[in-house]
């Protein structure tokens, strides 16, 4: 998120979620370039971890923005991340409203 690449983004997610996310790129970023020079993402903290199941994990965090004249707010971002072919990928995105900029896409499918 902090370097704008939705390609990235993309590349850690599970197949599934790659295809509706392409999808809703052609609308929201259809190059591939995320977010918005003001505000910008600042950083992150993880919350809470949880363990969903042998192979999944639930992972809880905090995105702060930020502006040249300072902080611009933190917003809640949950990430489901599960074994795919021997990689972690993201399988579920539950995110702020405020941070659909930063990720080109809307979990709700809008």
């Amino acid at each position: 998120l902090k370097i704008r690449s939705a390609a990235l983004q993309y590349a850690v997610m599970s197949e599934e979620l790659k295809e509706e996310y392409a999808r809703q790129l052609e609308t929201t970023a259809p190059n591939w370039v995320t977010g918005m020079s003001s505000p910008w993402v600042e950083s992150y903290k993880i919350v809470s971890t949880e363990t969903a199941d042998n192979h999944s994990c639930i992972i809880s965090m905090m995105v702060s923005l930020a502006t040249s004249t300072g902080p611009a707010g933190a917003y809640p971002a949950k990430l489901t991340v599960s074994s795919e072919d021997g990689f972690w990928r993201i399988v579920r995105l539950d995110i702020a409203q405020e941070l659909y900029p930063y990720t080109g896409f809307d979990p709700n499918g809008a």
